[in-house]
């Protein structure tokens, strides 16, 4: 007897075939085997190149792989230790979640690289003066030394990708850049402002 549970699965050889309400069925598929499509005439097409918010997290996800591939040869730390011990570096002990604010790590993210940076002698963990029950995370000594070995090198990145850029230009992407972010943390609803 055969299965009732188990459906005919199409050859992926077998030319598709379109039909009048706009799907497309496979030769030798069952009628709900049928994958619907748009023609570019029925609805606007998002282009991927186009896209503002796509090419924005390409160019993040470029300039993350150059940052990693720096930190790694300066200081073997990943991304988002180096990030986690540049945040402490300029703004002082604070709480995870004020890490996570001021970087553009979750919550989790910064946990584990605070873990990691901990393990490696980098920061410590301490209880906060303020409330007890809470923790900040604070650079140690080596912590420091690193950060400061990988500053420079972290700034020619930066020099290396406005190259091409006049002082004027790179000042007016610096404001661009934070009014997009401002209007972006309004729209995930986060907040116009870092914390």
């Amino acid at each position: 007897m055969a299965d009732p549970y188990r459906r005919p699965v199409a050859d992926a050889t077998q030319a598709a075939v379109g039909g009048k309400d706009g799907s497309m069925t496979f030769p030798g598929a069952e009628p709900f085997r049928q994958v619907p499509y748009r023609s570019c005439a029925a609805a606007p097409v998002l282009d991927p190149d186009a896209f503002l918010p796509e090419r924005l997290a390409r160019l993040g996800e470029s300039l993350d792989r150059a940052l990693a591939r720096l930190c790694a040869a300066r200081a073997g730390l990943g991304p988002a230790e180096w990030r986690l011990l540049a945040a402490l570096a300029r703004y002082g002990p604070m709480p995870a979640v004020a890490v996570a604010g001021r970087t553009a790590l979750d919550k989790v993210r910064v946990s584990r690289a605070a873990a990691r940076a901990v393990r490696a002698g980098l920061i410590a963990r301490r209880a906060d003066g303020a409330d007890r029950r809470r923790t900040v995370l604070a650079l140690t000594v080596e912590g420091m030394a690193l950060h400061d070995r990988v500053v420079p090198a972290a700034l020619a990145l930066e020099a290396a990708l406005v190259a091409g850029l006049d002082p004027g230009e790179v000042s007016f992407l610096t404001d661009l850049l934070d009014r997009l972010d401002a209007r972006a943390r309004h729209l995930d609803g986060t907040g116009a402002g870092r914390t």
